[in-house]
């Protein structure tokens, strides 16, 4: 279906999941399309010049009362519940009524296209790569993937890690496939105090699920010398499996030097992190590893995973290392807590890093992406 000469393009994005997913996918859709409301329209790659906030309609889930963003786009309202089994023709059914040019599907599933061009976001390929770290129902409805990749007219992937899982595991052709980074909350960056006082931390910021490796890292803590053990405190919202990943301190005999705080607001977060000795992110696997630009915006040092695409996005500005090679993490830990020397000089690699990493370059790219789809 070709747009008539002169007509703006109408692009549809999927915004269920702000309503559904307040983290994660939730909050690559709040930030990328906040910092798309403010791009100024002379900077617009679209057909005709045309902004954003004229282009793009947000379809929120008929569930979603606050409908963030609803005062910067054009708002529709979907009735196909977040991850449904019937999805793929629901969706698309809706979408007919709002005869989109582009529809933008955020979450690795798009709907079936009827008419329109695809450009379909990717972040991580974990239910296919390490299947046992997702539920049953999570890894049926992530398979939807494989004929998605190659249904989608154009796809971002948020690093070059993923870009190479999916390449690998759909054999799609590497010519529609981008690159386009997230960024960390702006409010990461802005100054302000430490978190409350008491003793030395390592901070852990993530969902409590096996994917995050917390096990190496309480196995290496275990292995230190009770002098040498800081305290480790966890942000995060409970997922597969939390009960048994709390446990597991008791069992190491390390519960003393283990706090579980939760899901936390994001000043929180931020103050957690300026007062830090250091984020410890051990992860398997990870699309993208928001939480090591976040740490590094706010002024902390980043010990984390040499895995997937951590260390792409950490360059040079963390310390590195096998998490599963416990001895060598052991030393890792000890070292980070131990040096103020390597701390300055990590707060100071990751500041000039993440300051590279913002969500108006992530826009100015995914809106190329959208401008390269509707010409195609």
């Amino acid at each position: 279906m070709r747009r008539p000469p002169g007509r703006p393009p109408r692009i549809v994005a999927d915004a269920r999941l702000l309503h559904y997913n307040r983290s994660g996918i939730g909050r690559y859709l709040r930030h990328l399309y906040g910092a798309l409301a403010r791009l100024p329209a002379a900077e617009s790659p679209l057909a005709g010049g045309a902004p954003p906030r004229r282009a793009i309609t947000l379809l929120y889930s008929r569930r979603d009362t606050e409908r963030r963003l609803s005062g910067d786009f054009r708002g529709g309202t979907s009735w196909t519940p977040a991850h449904h089994r019937l999805e793929r023709w629901a969706l698309a059914a809706e979408g007919l009524r709002l005869r989109p040019d582009l529809w933008h599907a955020p979450d690795h599933v798009c709907p079936q296209p009827a008419g329109w061009r695809t450009v379909l976001t990717v972040h991580d390929l974990a239910f296919w790569r390490l299947p046992r770290t997702h539920a049953a129902d999570s890894r049926a409805y992530y398979g939807g993937l494989w004929r998605s990749a190659r249904q989608a007219t154009r796809i971002i992937c948020v690093s070059h890690a993923t870009r190479r899982d999916l390449l690998a595991a759909t054999g799609v052709a590497e010519a529609k496939v981008r690159v386009v980074p997230e960024a960390p909350d702006p409010r990461y960056r802005e100054p302000g105090p430490p978190g409350p006082p008491g003793p030395p931390y390592l901070l852990c910021v993530g969902t409590v699920e096996p994917r995050k490796n917390l096990e190496s890292l309480f196995r290496a803590l275990a292995a230190l010398p009770p002098a040498a053990r800081p305290e480790v405190r966890i942000v995060g919202a409970p997922g597969l499996d939390a009960p048994a990943i709390a446990a597991l301190p008791a069992r190491l005999g390390i519960a003393g030097s283990v706090r579980f705080l939760g899901r936390l607001p994001t000043a929180e977060v931020a103050a957690l992190y300026r007062g830090a000795l250091a984020l410890v992110y051990p992860s398997l696997l990870e699309g993208f590893g928001l939480p090591v630009l976040e740490a590094m915006a706010a002024g902390a040092p980043v010990l984390a995973a040499a895995r997937s695409s951590i260390p792409e996005v950490a360059g040079d500005a963390a310390l590195l290392v096998d998490p599963e090679d416990t001895p060598a993490f052991a030393a890792a830990v000890q070292r980070v807590a131990e040096s103020e020397a390597l701390r300055q000089d990590l707060r100071r690699r990751g500041r000039e890093r993440a300051a590279g990493f913002t969500w108006e370059r992530t826009a100015r790219e995914t809106l190329a992406v959208f401008a390269e789809a509707l010409e195609t």
